[in-house]
């Protein structure tokens, strides 16, 4: 979601083959994994811009003569008791402010809004509703796809405040869909914990699943995955085809081998649950969700023929 708070006219031009800035903006950062994306987008408008941290005074924006604040995203809840601290204050200095992700949430607690937490997440690809009459918003299509991942929700606005994004009715991760379409008995719904989980999240999936009517089946795999290892290549070269075994995971320090060893152990376990549940290999599929940036991140052809190999990904099994 995006909510802005006031209007601004910033802008520019070009003269004479040259840039000229009309207006500057800050930019409030909140910890956005696309910051660049956004102060990119500013650039390209030839508006002037700085970057300033969350816990910037706002007397120093005042002060400086900025004549709109974007508010940026960031992982974090502002309901969390570790949550970043914020200078409330930024919004009483007269200048209008554009909220994205986190940033719409710093503006719902300053001006009384109320949000939750949603039962299910939005992570991948998602239609979001676009106001497009906003000037921030022209030449866009009232419905739009995007990336999301997030998983608490306004539920009301505060007075001075415009919704101009929001996003629909939730998708359900790939468990809720298997569950709508096949029958019953031919569905079995299994998360794997790895011990990475975040706290209480495993707790979470489990509640979220139930109230959609699904029984999942919960495998505390912590112990495996500590200690899970794999088979690797001694060399990325190709005239050096040999294998290794890889560390354990608890003391690997490669990211690359640690998600190897987490595929590898993830399947592993996945085999051992089909085992012990006395299902047929040959007649069982495994199926699991994997997000969209994922897939990006991993050149996956499902994403892009053209796309870099960024990293890999242990859910990403093509």
């Amino acid at each position: 979601m995006a909510l802005c708070n006031g209007h601004s006219q910033a802008g520019g031009d070009l003269k004479d083959g040259h840039q000229h800035y009309e207006e500057a903006i800050v930019i409030w950062d909140t910890g956005a994994q696309y910051g660049k994306v956004t102060d990119q987008r500013v650039r390209e408008l030839f508006v002037q811009f700085e970057i300033f941290p969350l816990e910037t005074p706002a007397f120093v924006i005042k002060e400086q003569g900025f004549h709109a604040i974007i508010i940026s995203g960031g992982p974090n809840s502002v309901y969390t008791e570790d949550a970043p601290w914020f200078n409330p204050a930024i919004f009483t200095i007269g200048k209008p402010s554009f909220g994205i992700c986190y940033g719409v949430q710093i503006m719902n607690k300053v001006f009384g809004c109320t949000m939750h937490k949603k039962s299910v997440r939005e992570d991948g690809v998602f239609n979001i509703i676009v106001d497009n009459t906003c000037s921030l918003f022209g030449g866009l299509q009232k419905e739009e796809i995007v990336l999301l991942t997030h998983g608490d929700s306004v539920d009301k606005v505060a007075g001075g405040i415009k919704v101009v994004v929001h996003s629909g009715n939730t998708v359900a991760v790939c468990t809720a869909l298997l569950n709508h379409a096949l029958n019953q008995d031919q569905f079995i719904a299994v998360h794997i914990d790895n011990g990475f989980m975040r706290q209480r999240e495993s707790q979470s999936v489990g509640e979220a699943l139930k109230k959609l009517g699904i029984q999942v089946k919960v495998i505390r795999a912590a112990h495996s995955f500590y200690n899970g290892m794999t088979t690797l290549p001694i060399s990325d070269e190709a005239r050096n085809p040999g294998k290794r075994i890889s560390k354990t995971l608890n003391m690997t320090t490669s990211s690359k081998e640690k998600r190897k060893i987490t595929g590898n152990t993830f399947v592993k376990t996945a085999n051992e649950v089909i085992g012990e549940m006395n299902l047929k290999p040959d007649e069982a599929f495994l199926t699991q969700g994997t997000l969209w940036a994922d897939l990006i991140e991993s050149a996956s052809l499902v994403a892009s023929g053209k796309a870099e190999l960024i990293k890999t990904h242990h859910n990403d099994r093509e």
